[in-house]
This record gives C-alpha cells, structure tokens and sequence, in this order.
C-alpha cells in the first residue's frame, strides 16, 4: 500500500476536462479486489487523486452520468515510486435511436433493444453484447446509451414474463435488425465518433413459433453429482447462438416429463442446449445443479417431433 495516483479525464477530441464522471478502481494483481467506487467525484480540471494503492495492475472504469461518454475501461501499472499521473481521454458518444412497430404500425408490448458490437476475444473476432437489455418506451421510442464508434447489430426482443397476458406471450420474438435470425442476413450500423444514427423506423415481424417434440435418451444417472435421478429435476434450454455470436443472445427453457420428453416452441435457428439437473424445491436443499451434456442443435422453418438428445454425465 501506500502508492497515489490522480487521474484526470479529459474529451479526447478537445482534450477539454469532464466534470462529475462515476470512477470505479480495482486491483486486478492476483484475485480482483475493488478498491474504490466514487460517484461522482472528477473536480472542475477533470481530476481525481487515490491515496494508499496497492502497487501492481489495476483496471479503472470511468462512467458519465450525464451520459455524454461511453463507460470506459483502462488498465493501469502502478510500480516505482509516486505520485503517478495519468490521462483518461475518453471520446464523445455514438448514438442510435429511432421507433419500433409491429406489422399493424403499433408500438410492441414489453419490448427492448440490445447493441451487438463487433469484437475480438481471446483471438476470435466476432459480436458481443455492446449494450443491452434497454426496455422500449410505451410510444415505442428508443435511444441508445452513448457508444463507442463501431459496428453494432440491433438485437430486437420481446420480453417474456409470467405475468404478460396472453397477447403478449403470443408475441414473444427475437430478431436482428431487420428481421434475421442469422449474423449474416442481419443489417448492421457502421456508427462514427459522436454520431447520432437517428429517425430508424423498425417494424418488428411477427415471429413464426415450431414446436420441437424431444425425447432424452442414453444414461441419465447423476451419479457424478452425488444424487440419484429422483431428487432432481430436468430441463432443457435452448440458447440462440448464431454463428459469428460470441455469447448466446437469448434463452428459453422446458422442463422433462416423467416419460423423459419435453415440448417447447421456438423461433428458427441455430442453438446451443443444455440438459440440465436442478434440485427439487422440494428435495434436498445441498443438492448441486449440473450440466448433464451440451448440444449444437439447428432448428428448421417448420416443426420438429422426434429429435432424441442423449445425454452423458459430465
């Protein structure tokens, strides 16, 4: 301990300071550890001083309430003696807003938007969530949180929860801008520094739901869980992972029946799946959730009865 280190934020195209910024710091030597979560705290010269550091790697987060600025990320070496100083120059915000509609030309129920953002990690370059989960207005009306140039992809969902009426369970949906299901029929935004994409009109299909008839089939013992079939329950859950996706971008599941089968309807596409053990709510409360086997399934434009999922303990 006993390092310091001020920062000072700065407009990266006018290099002018930027007041009231949120600051988060962690030292990322060994297990991350949050040091310090400041809002907001940048002085009128964009500024902040930490005290009694610890020497090694830190990562620092940077947030704009004000949300001028994209929340930023920045690695950090504090070795040697003091005081360090650093500049943060973060740059303005890209911005993408506009309308979503239904094919009637009304705004969806229980609607929200998410940004893919073209990517690489761990050397594989494809899109990941940007920013996400932003519920739509009531009017339909969006805009985007500030982003950082780029290209994005428009993640368009129905929300589904136990409480929607019926009409709006009808109308669960998952798409890409415009109305793809795959990476490469999808329309991306090419969005320059302090762009404002604006005035997009989104009509929103309405999504074509399959029913897939499935049966579990092979050794479904949990011995390597230390509990036998009967005190568990099975699901099984679909997540939608196009290819060129990084991460799944949505999630539905079914539970098996006692016979080992299991409906669920779904949009077309490609899926990773899960079986899945959870504890009984009524079992024993130790008992662990397990991921009995993993499945790249592709799910066609009609109805599927009869696909058989065998799954191996893990």
């Amino acid at each position: 301990m006993g390092q310091s280190l001020t920062v000072y934020i700065l407009d990266q195209t006018t290099e002018q300071p930027v007041t009231g910024c949120d600051l988060e710091l962690w030292a990322s030597s060994g297990p991350p550890t949050r040091l310090a979560i400041l809002r907001p705290v940048t002085n009128a010269d964009g500024s902040y001083s930490f005290s009694d550091l610890p020497t090694g790697d830190h990562s620092l987060f940077v947030g704009d309430p004000s949300h001028r600025y994209p929340k930023l990320h920045q690695r950090i070496a504090i070795h040697g003696p003091g005081p360090h100083l650093l500049n943060v120059r973060i740059p303005p915000g890209t911005f993408i807003s506009g309308r979503i509609v239904d094919e009637e030309g009304r705004p969806p129920k229980a609607c929200q938007i998410s940004l893919l953002s073209l990517q690489e990690k761990a050397g594989r370059t494809g899109f990941t969530r940007g920013w996400g989960g932003h519920h739509v207005a009531e009017d339909g009306h969006f805009t985007s949180a500030p982003l950082f140039p780029g290209r994005y992809l428009l993640q368009l969902s129905g929300v589904l929860a136990r409480n929607n009426p019926p009409d709006v369970r009808q109308r669960i949906f998952n798409f890409l801008y415009p109305n793809s299901r795959t990476i490469e029929g999808a329309t991306g935004f090419d969005l320059a520094l302090a762009e404002h994409r604006s005035g997009l009109l989104i009509s929103v299909p309405r999504p074509i739901l399959h029913s897939l008839h499935g049966k579990l089939t092979g050794d479904l013992s949990l011995d390597a869980l230390e509990h036998p079939i009967g005190d568990a329950s099975l699901s099984v859950r679909f997540y939608w992972h196009p290819v060129g996706a990084l991460l799944s971008l949505s999630a539905d599941m079914t539970l098996v029946q006692p016979d080992r089968t299991f409906t669920i309807m779904l949009q077309p596409g490609r899926y990773s799946v899960e079986v899945m053990s959870d504890p009984r709510p009524d079992g024993d409360d130790n008992a662990r959730r397990g991921v009995l086997d993993k499945a790249i399934v592709e799910i066609p434009d009609l109805d599927v009865n009869g696909i058989e999922l065998a799954p191996l303990t893990l």
